[in-house]
């Protein structure tokens, strides 16, 4: 396994700077990253008995019916204990698991949490299941071979409370594309037992996680929960009376360049059958942004008491949430999660919650061996795969060949600036002159140059292809291999043993893009 910055692909140097623990950005955190940092951490926070009960019945409760492996049992039972704690990952209901980056989240946090146990800190890691996204095309397809397969399912509302309508139609092609090797078999098995159609997208989710990483002992958690929520009620309220994230996050980034997340004056929403709007103003209280329904400060605090269930967090206001209901230590996420989570940290103070220690998570490169032997046939290292395309197009197929006329160029220019400054004293204006026309014979040197490089990827049309076929396979469509490849293929080569192979990569102490060959 090699390890590569992870320069090469985070533009965010708000992020970058977090990664690399530099000052400027000290303040918008709570403190960085080791492992000693989180053991102590864990040695001044606390969580009351009673929010722990809460938590462990509704995890318990959502569970009921499932097999659990004897660490996410003993996880879901230690979560009583007075003396431990949580690392946390948050994703998106992607449909059979979506891209690859979905179990390099879950794995960074199962892997902080087993660090963490070594030193003595009780932890467990948890995955927070994003079930009241309402965003479900973003999370409706699975890029298969080549091939995006989507589901179409036309309820709205919270992702997490649709029923699963139609999924078997959407698995059919799918199955007749994984062949009937006795991997792809298990796996026909395991899907139609995790979706099915009276089941929620919430449900058949924790299900595959379960069948597939259980072992590990993760713990998935769906926070849409009247019961959770309740805890949670006392900072809605505040948050509607103070406007606490709009006027902190606006505050803090206000000289920013670039801001992730902007927050609205209300980060809430209002979920109701098949649908999640959003809560704004209205005059002296407050209405859904649709016109549909309006509410009294007072009618709308009788209903957050009663139904605590029907209030849902916007992006920036989940983590507040998060925190809220869990004995959290860390947050494990992505570079766009922790750029905004970079905007909270007078937020929490507001609410009188502590905010999580941020870790990026594990970025891993997958090399099967056909893409290796493609590379040792083009010379291609792996360090190369970061290149502009042009860039290494350019190094790899005019390899050997000497073309540069810079160094004569600079000869050259060295020889007669003598001479221009003699020209400049004879006559205005005609060193100038000169210089411009040597400029001219510059970018004549120049154009040869380039046409010397397309006639060599004209020669070697296949190489030029070659590689750029390579390239679109690790970056497909431009993206980063991790954010758009299923883990099908691997699981259909390897079953389990993938998974195992992820286990011994991860390790969100060394931050660095891991690039592992397999």
């Amino acid at each position: 396994m090699e390890l590569f910055d992870f320069e090469h692909i985070i533009k965010n140097q708000d992020v970058l700077d977090l990664i690399n623990q530099k000052d400027r950005v000290a303040p918008l955190v709570d403190r960085f990253f080791t492992i000693d940092s989180l053991t102590q951490k864990a040695a001044s926070k606390t969580f009351s008995q009673e929010k722990r009960k809460v938590l462990v019945d509704v995890i318990r409760q959502q569970y009921d019916d499932i097999e659990l492996s004897d660490l996410t049992q003993r996880n879901i039972d230690r979560l009583a204990e007075l003396d431990t704690y949580t690392v946390t990952t948050g994703h998106q209901l992607c449909l059979l698991g979506g891209p690859l980056y979905f179990f390099y989240k879950i794995f960074s946090t199962i892997q902080l949490a087993k660090q963490l146990n070594e030193k003595g800190v009780k932890t467990v890691p948890i995955f927070w299941m994003a079930s009241e996204d309402h965003d479900f095309d973003e999370i409706a397809s699975v890029n298969l071979f080549g091939t995006s397969h989507t589901y179409s399912n036309s309820k709205g509302g919270a992702v997490g409370r649709l029923k699963l309508e139609g999924i078997i139609s959407f698995l059919e092609p799918i199955f007749e594309k994984l062949g009937d090797r006795e991997t792809a078999e298990e796996l026909k098995q395991l899907l139609k037992q995790c979706y099915q159609p009276e089941f929620t997208l919430s449900h058949a989710t924790r299900l595959l996680v379960n069948q597939l990483l259980g072992k590990y002992g993760i713990v998935c958690l769906d926070a849409d929960h009247n019961n959770l929520k309740s805890l949670f009620v006392p900072y809605i309220e505040k948050e509607l009376e103070q406007n606490i994230l709009f006027n902190h996050i606006n505050e803090t980034t206000k000289d920013w360049s670039h801001v992730q997340v902007t927050p609205r004056e209300i980060n809430l929403f209002y979920l109701s059958e098949g649908k999640r709007e959003r809560l704004v103003h209205a005059n002296e209280g407050f209405e859904l942004a649709d016109d549909s329904k309006a509410w009294s400060k007072e009618e709308l605090w009788k209903e957050m008491a009663a139904h605590p269930e029907n209030f849902s967090p916007n992006a920036v206001m989940r983590p507040v949430y998060q925190e809220v209901i869990l004995p959290n230590l860390a947050y494990i996420g992505g570079p766009g999660e922790l750029a905004y989570w970079l905007e909270l940290k007078s937020s929490f103070e507001a609410f009188g919650v502590e905010m999580p220690v941020l870790v990026m998570r594990d970025s891993i490169l997958l090399l099967d061996q056909n893409t290796q032997k493609r590379m040792g046939k083009l010379s291609i290292d792996t360090s190369d795969l970061f290149k502009n395309e042009a860039e290494l197009i350019k190094e790899k197929v005019v390899e050997g060949a000497e073309i540069s006329f810079n160094a004569e160029y600079q000869e050259f220019l060295t020889s007669v600036s003598s001479k221009l400054t003699q020209l400049g004293e004879v006559e205005e204006g005609l060193e100038k002159y000169s210089r411009a026309e040597i400029q001219k014979f510059k970018n004549t040197l120049e154009q040869i140059e380039k046409k010397f490089v397309r006639a060599m990827k004209k020669k070697d049309e296949v190489k030029v292809n070659q590689i750029k076929a390579l390239l679109h396979k690790i970056f497909p469509n431009g993206s980063f291999q991790e954010r758009v490849d299923s883990f099908i293929p691997l699981y259909l080569s390897q079953g389990d043993a993938f998974f195992d192979v992820l286990q011994g990569a991860s390790n969100p102490q060394r931050s660095s893009i891991k690039v592992l060959e397999i």
